[in-house]
């Protein structure tokens, strides 16, 4: 308890007023504290440099990008939880989510040794509505997750009679492996024209409609028209088909999904899982009173299209024959089919259902329509409720569950790799760093610990110009050409409006200063009539900074010149 001052230095040679960065009291520890509240949002986009500026203003410090980068990493962990514990509770989490909500189906698989391969949920309430008041269509699509274990997030929706996305069930896996032709990725070059009879030929109700698409994708393109037969009609055109699509032909709905999860993927795997369920829960909520104004829109507009057509009775209140100046069509009531097939695949009344509806004095034919485009049915879609987990400290935690370690890093993150001992290409030579702040070479700018210059603009004019001379080859003295102007003495550069006067000490230097080859290469370039001076400019720096490297210059250079 007793301390014992061995000496006293009372004398500070510090300025008080003078502000060091990074300083060592904000750790990143401390950061992530102070983070937390405002990486509360997943949805925000939160980056370093805010961070950097952030702290800057609130406490009058600076820190570095990296340990801004290591306190936003522990503010994430600190609200989302540790990515490898999130494995071993994903099973905890599963058991309660179907233990709060009745009805969901949850699956996790691992391998020999319980390593994580594989995580399914499906929404219970949404599946329900699915079967009862959605229309028969299930849209998927993959992203890929970007936090510390990768990994492929994988998304079923629905639609509903308004025309708005339903979740149905996501999941979790190593990656993409199951065939589909949705990762078809068919090349058509540049050619607006390939692509728009692609879509048109995507878009066709009847068989020869398609035929007469297909027939000029053809003609045009023979490599594209072999890529799509590969791939198989009945895989993406309306007109083969085997079930009906309803309209779409992409997966940009459940895009809309993986685009409102962007930010939330960098979370660990039991924290994604929550955020759909949340997702799902507000979803309900929030659309439990919405009307089925898209169907009576697209309804509406149909029967302004069909407002001159002929229609001819063939069986009266069953079978018209309609006109739509373009081709004529059977509508049949007892069969709710018409020919056009637009009624079948969209399940709305097409064009001619409505102008022989209006021909036997209807005024309304949303009868027509199928039952999950009705009010009725939407409102009961968003009936049932979703509840929350709560804490985990109150999750029932059984004994007997599947433990789940992490997964195995088998796929290799995509990108150039981190390493910094890969082989390096024919004639790239390694570059040295050197600091941006105080230019010394032993470290980098985030390692520096020199303080902050007032003026930073000349502050780096200076730390830019003594780069310059360290990176200056080094000659002997006693030159034939005598006592003459080092490079960087005899360029002013910025102040230059001579092109013949540049030209001259050009030369100069070129033949003085640097190999034979350069020297050449130089005279060669001088005798060109249409150089400008700012060309000249380019080419005397890189004599300056990029004496040793001859052959690159060489070939850089020429890239910049017009001849």
């Amino acid at each position: 308890m007793k301390w014992v001052v061995g000496k006293v230095n009372d004398i500070h040679t510090c300025d008080r007023t003078e502000l060091y960065p990074d300083h060592r009291n904000a750790t990143a520890k401390l950061l992530g504290h102070l983070l937390v509240p405002k990486m509360g949002d997943p949805s925000r986009v939160y980056k370093p440099k805010d961070i950097v500026n952030d702290i800057s203003l609130a406490y009058n410090i600076d820190i570095s990008y990296k340990k801004a980068w290591d306190g936003r990493n522990i503010a994430l962990e600190t609200l989302s939880g540790c990515p490898k514990n999130s494995f071993s509770q994903l099973p905890y989490f599963c058991y309660n989510l179907k233990l709060k909500n009745p009805g969901w189906v949850t699956h996790i698989e691992t391998d020999d040794e319980d390593r994580f391969e594989m995580v399914f949920i499906a929404f219970g309430v949404a599946i329900r509505a699915f079967l009862d008041n959605l229309r028969p269509l299930i849209i998927i699509d993959a992203a890929h997750l970007k936090g510390t274990y990768l990994g492929t997030n994988m998304l079923a929706v629905g639609m509903d009679g308004n025309n708005q996305i339903v979740p149905l069930a996501t999941g979790v896996s190593q990656g993409e492996t199951g065939r589909s032709h949705l990762m078809l990725n068919c090349k058509f070059g540049s050619s607006e024209r390939i692509k728009a009879l692609y879509w048109k030929a995507c878009k066709c109700y009847t068989t020869d409609e398609f035929t007469h698409a297909f027939t000029q994708i053809e003609r045009k393109s023979p490599e594209a028209h072999q890529k799509l037969l590969e791939a198989g009609v009945r895989f993406w055109s309306r007109a083969y088909c085997t079930g009906k699509r309803y309209n779409y032909m992409t997966s940009n709905s459940a895009d809309s999904i993986n685009n409102l999860t962007r930010h939330v993927r960098r979370s660990p795997i039991s924290m994604l899982m929550e955020y759909y369920r949340g997702l799902v829960q507000e979803w309900f909520c929030a659309h439990a009173g919405d009307l089925s104004n898209w169907a009576s829109a697209k309804v509406k507009d149909r029967v302004f299209k069909s407002a001159n057509w002929t229609v001819k009775a063939i069986e009266h209140r069953w079978i018209y024959e309609v006109d739509d100046r373009r081709k004529k069509h059977i509508v049949k009531f007892r069969e709710n089919t018409c020919t056009c097939r637009k009624w079948q695949l969209s399940g709305l009344p097409c064009g001619h259902a409505i102008a022989a509806c209006r021909f036997q004095g209807m005024t309304s034919c949303n009868h027509l329509a199928k039952r999950w485009f009705r009010t009725t049915t939407l409102k009961a879609t968003y009936q049932a409720l979703i509840y929350p987990l709560g804490e985990y400290d109150s999750w029932e935690l059984p004994t007997n569950l599947h433990v789940v370690k992490l997964p195995s890093m088998v796929k290799p993150q995509a990108g150039r790799p981190k390493n910094k001992d890969m082989i390096r290409s024919q004639g790239e030579e390694p570059r040295e760093n050197s600091c941006q702040r105080c230019g010394s070479g032993a470290h980098t700018r985030g390692e520096c610990s020199a303080p902050l210059p007032k003026n930073k603009k000349a502050k780096k004019r200076q730390m830019r110009a003594t780069i310059d001379l360290q990176r200056l080859p080094q000659y002997p003295g006693g030159s034939s050409q005598g006592s003459q102007p080092s490079m960087s003495q005899s360029y002013h550069l910025d102040n230059m409006a001579d092109p013949g006067y540049f030209v001259d000490e050009l030369q100069t230097a070129a033949a003085q200063f640097l190999p034979k080859k350069m020297a050449e290469f130089s005279n060669e370039i001088l005798t060109k009539d249409d150089i400008k001076l700012q060309e000249l400019r380019i080419l005397a720096r890189e004599l300056e900074l990029r004496g040793r490297e001859i052959d690159l210059f060489i070939e850089k250079i020429k890239g910049l010149l017009p001849w």
